[in-house]
């Protein structure tokens, strides 16, 4: 008897952890999901661009750099949409782009109350001149990476005309 009473007990807990397994799966509120998509590179004429590209539209805020040119704060907001879930995480991405300085980027949350308002923290490896642009899609912004242009033309990188309007 107190054998089929263990077995009865397992059987109770396996149905409710697939019951709460069911729940989170079910739910995308629960689910996470990451902002910050894909990162690319294209050569727009003297400059490089880096794409950055989001997992849902976005809308650009301001920027905010640091006068020593290694440092900026970009701040933008992500356009809920039914793909997206409500549990956005951070994440950091590390361009090593032969021909450029290192850039880290790392995206997160302004305020725990609201995860859709967000900030990229960009750190270049030197100094660099640069500027924030809108992208094309709604799901991007562009970092323009101004003179740095040559410096991706023996990496194969794809050149872009550009007709993103530059913002303040």
């Amino acid at each position: 008897r107190n054998g089929l009473q263990k077995l009865v007990m397992i059987n109770r807990i396996s149905s409710i952890a697939a019951w709460v397994l069911a729940v989170f799966v079910s739910f995308p509120g629960i689910a996470t999901s990451q902002v910050l998509e894909d990162i690319g590179l294209l050569r727009d004429n003297a400059d490089a661009v880096a794409v950055l590209r989001f997992s849902a539209p976005v809308l650009y805020q301001r920027q905010i750099a640091a006068k020593a040119g290694d440092l900026v704060q970009i701040y933008y907001t992500v356009v809920p949409t039914t793909d997206i879930s409500n549990s956005l995480v951070g994440d950091r991405r590390v361009l090593d782009e032969t021909g450029l300085p290192r850039i880290v980027i790392t995206d997160e949350a302004v305020d725990r109350q609201d995860p859709f308002k967000r900030r990229l923290l960009v750190r270049f490896a030197t100094p660099l001149k640069f500027t924030v642009r809108v992208g094309k899609q709604r799901e991007t912004l562009e970092l323009v990476l101004l003179g740095q242009g040559a410096g991706l033309s023996q990496g194969g990188v794809p050149e872009a005309p550009s007709t993103a309007q530059a913002l303040p």
